[in-house]
């Protein structure tokens, strides 16, 4: 019996890797991606752009698969394997064809994307620069807001604006920012640590309050759970071994507490979850999609109604507000044990490379990871996100950089000592 351990003195798992012109390609690429994505509703031609880059993003990937013989990750492959079933099983059952093809070729983009991005973050070792794309995308779109005006019209409670952006969707926007968010806690312990507070406390009050001028419920209280999971991963166990993490911990109570007053006091956003808490929580509309996607379900349990039917034989005329419905129901029970096992296959991973490493840097990195996938997985019950470019392109950098770190943790153990990766040592387990 042996038991994994990680060596004292180790070098940083996100070490950067030589300056490769590949790879800055790759982050261009990418930085087009997510700006296409977030531009395309007010300038359509961003569409066919972003086809262009996502076949390029693939061919960069592919300079670094086939060279280095690398095998896919297992999420990919269920991915892949939902993606197909939705295509040829369940997509012959569609009332309309239209409609599935069209959900069918969204698919083929989000598997495409995320073979790309996985493999892209896997070379780079880290996924820095995702995060970057993120906070700048969201911080450049929060001044546009405010430039337009957009921002303090929504801020007011005598009326119903809420700001959307370029972005076209409030929901959609809110979630870019909650992402961009996500991206400054990343970097809040990064080296020199000091400096970057000082720069990341200034840059998160504007994205805070762009999220609040969107008017998305679900996006501020999903901004309050990640917020409460990061602390609970990142520095829950640090509180007896390091007291001055209860400085972080004071920071953001307070300032979750001074943002939620502002903005159920003064606010648009704070007059819709008023009258949330009028009626008693869900409206009666989500609440009747959830009804009918789990009746469809019932009616077609193996292989559901087909993609991108719910909104076609539904009667509501949408889509149901909720990933694990609107799953469940389109590609039936065989695409919900498809889709949702990658989110546990992660987690796992996660949780066994939180348990071989001391490093600290290393686990809080771990831990972040958790929480958003754990805020990705909760924001599910509200909203599709199977389909979310912003999502997946998320789950795929942290896909990539962690199915990275576990390889290096697998080799490790028959090659303990490694130049340039993290180091890991046989020992007898105790006990």
């Amino acid at each position: 019996m042996y038991s994994q351990t990680l060596t004292a003195q180790l070098p940083a798992v996100e070490q950067h890797p030589r300056f490769s012109i590949t790879l800055a390609f790759a982050n261009v690429l990418m930085l087009a991606t997510i700006v296409g994505q977030a531009f395309e509703t007010d300038y359509p031609f961003f569409v066919q752009i972003n086809r262009a880059v996502g076949i390029s993003l693939i061919v960069v990937f592919l300079l670094f698969h086939f060279p280095k013989q690398l095998r896919l990750a297992p999420e990919l492959w269920l991915l892949g394997l939902f993606t197909l079933w939705g295509l040829f099983i369940s997509m012959p059952r569609a009332v309309d064809m239209y409609a599935a093809w069209d959900e069918g070729f969204r698919s083929i983009q989000i598997w495409a994307l995320a073979f790309a991005v996985v493999g892209v973050t896997f070379a780079k070792r880290n996924m820095s620069f995702s995060f970057i794309i993120f906070i700048v995308c969201a911080a450049v779109l929060a001044i546009e807001g405010r430039i337009t005006g957009d921002y303090a019209l929504a801020m007011e409670t005598r009326t119903t604006a809420r700001v959307d952006t370029v972005v076209g969707n409030a929901n959609s926007f809110g979630m870019l920012v909650l992402l961009g968010l996500m991206g400054l806690a990343y970097f809040w312990e990064a080296k020199g640590k000091a400096w970057t507070r000082l720069l990341i406390l200034p840059v998160s009050v504007p994205l805070l309050l762009a999220l609040v001028a969107t008017g998305s419920r679900k996006s501020f209280a999903l901004l309050a759970a990640f917020f409460l999971a990061w602390l609970w991963f990142c520095y829950g166990r640090q509180l007896r071994r390091k007291p001055q993490a209860i400085i972080t911990i004071i920071i953001v109570l307070i300032g979750m507490g001074v943002l939620t007053s502002y903005m159920y006091h003064e606010t648009y956003m704070g007059e819709r979850f008023r009258e949330s808490v009028d009626q008693g929580g869900l409206d009666d509309t989500r609440t009747g999609m959830y009804k009918r996607g789990f009746e469809l379900f019932t009616e077609h349990p193996i292989a559901g109604i087909g993609l991108g039917q719910f909104r076609i034989v539904s009667g509501f005329g949408h889509y149901s507000h909720s990933d694990y419905i609107e799953i469940l129901c389109s590609t039936g029970l065989v695409g919900f044990l498809l889709y949702f096992p990658i989110y546990v296959i992660l987690l796992l991973r996660l949780h066994r490379l939180g348990k071989a490493t001391t490093d600290p840097r290393i686990r809080y990195n771990v831990g972040l990871f958790k929480a958003i996938v754990l805020t990705i997985l909760a924001l599910g019950i509200g909203a599709p996100t199977f389909g979310s470019v912003f999502i997946w392109f998320t789950l795929a950098s942290i896909i990539g950089v962690t199915y990275c770190w576990d390889r290096d943790r697998k080799a490790a153990i028959s090659q303990p000592v490694r130049r340039g990766a993290v180091r890991y040592v046989r020992r007898p387990a105790t006990g």
